[in-house]
């Protein structure tokens, strides 16, 4: 074997800026796969029993975000039907925020909101109708969410609490009718009483109407209160009183998932702690559950609350995942 003779050479003098871009060089090469590469051998034994996969592996995830409740899966078709929208819940919102006062044939009256003796603590703001001259009728009426859809010979069912607040008092019309306003159904209600008495008809329009509104008429001299006005198509999800939309609902279902997870997660932990998600607030008749301002910058009525949550799992075979607020408010609040 010949002798190997090393031949002493010269150490180059790198800037530093190079030297450290010849080392990264160096560690990504050391670094990579083919430096050292190893054989890995797989054995796949296809006749043998696989791992079941957990029913409660999907499910989904619903949030009252973009109206996804009110105006969305809850089937209500009245907008602000407690007359408890505020600025609180949107910059420029009133208590009258999807309401319009109407005077027919000579009629006139004016429309306020008021808050003495309301319906209960919980329903604190209704509206007051104030009727100088009857024509043919003075009152108000509702556009719904963009619009109230009414399909021929369904029935919906109407109802508010109304109060005489002064006045004889008389018979109250109520009717659905398009933006022209031609009649879709209408009815009559007896004269309000001088305490909370709730009135209730039903509707069935005679031809169809994707953007129908729905109006409440006094011909009678003197003030009216009206609140929680209420519009429910009787063909709800699995015809459940208030109930959720048929198609939506059944969209979900179709879905087959094996949990609900509800009602949120910002929305839960709210806008400050005094907005926190409060699932007893959503329980029971619906004119004495606590509507409040939402995280996402528009009012929950809750009147598609808890118990509702847990009936529609029910329905459709899903397990109930309720989130509680954890005592913190959430990020996005302020």
């Amino acid at each position: 074997m010949k002798p190997v003779m090393l031949i002493p050479m010269k150490p180059l003098h790198l800037p530093p800026a190079l030297r450290a871009w010849v080392g990264l060089v160096a560690l990504a090469v050391w670094l990579s796969p083919a430096a050292h590469a190893q054989r890995t051998t797989i054995t796949v034994q296809a006749g043998a029993p696989g791992k079941p996969i957990s029913p409660d592996l999907v499910g989904i995830f619903f949030e009252d975000l973009s109206w996804a409740a009110d105006g969305g899966l809850y089937a209500e078709l009245v907008q602000n039907r407690s007359f408890e929208y505020s600025s609180a819940d949107r910059q420029g919102w009133h208590p009258l925020v999807a309401w319009e006062t109407v005077e027919l044939a000579g009629a006139k009256g004016t429309l306020a909101v008021d808050d003495k003796e309301p319906l209960n603590a919980a329903n604190t703001q209704y509206a007051v109708l104030s009727v100088e001259q009857g024509g043919g009728g003075m009152g108000l009426r509702n556009l719904g969410f963009d619009g109230i859809p009414v399909k021929a010979g369904d029935k919906y069912n109407l109802s508010f609490f109304a109060r005489q607040l002064d006045g004889t008092g008389g018979p109250l019309a109520v009717r659905l009718e398009t933006p022209a306003g031609a009649v879709l159904a209408e009815a009559t209600l007896p004269a309000p009483r001088p305490d909370w008495t709730k009135a209730a008809a039903v509707l069935q329009p005679k031809q169809d109407a994707g953007d129908a509104r729905l109006v409440v008429l006094a011909k009678a001299r003197g003030r009216v209160g009206l609140d929680m006005v209420s519009l429910f198509p009787e063909k709800t999800f699995k015809n459940r009183p208030n109930g959720l939309r048929a198609d939506l609902a059944q969209t979900i279902a179709d879905l087959q998932p094996g949990f609900v997870r509800f009602p949120g997660g910002c929305l839960v932990h709210g806008d400050g702690l005094g907005n926190l998600y409060r699932w007893k607030d959503t329980i029971g008749p619906l004119e004495q559950r606590r509507g409040q301002p939402n995280i996402w910058r528009y009012h929950q009525s809750v009147g598609l609350g808890y118990f509702e949550y847990f009936q529609f799992c029910e329905d459709i075979g899903a397990k109930p995942l309720p989130v509680v607020p954890a005592g913190v408010c959430c990020q996005n609040s302020g």
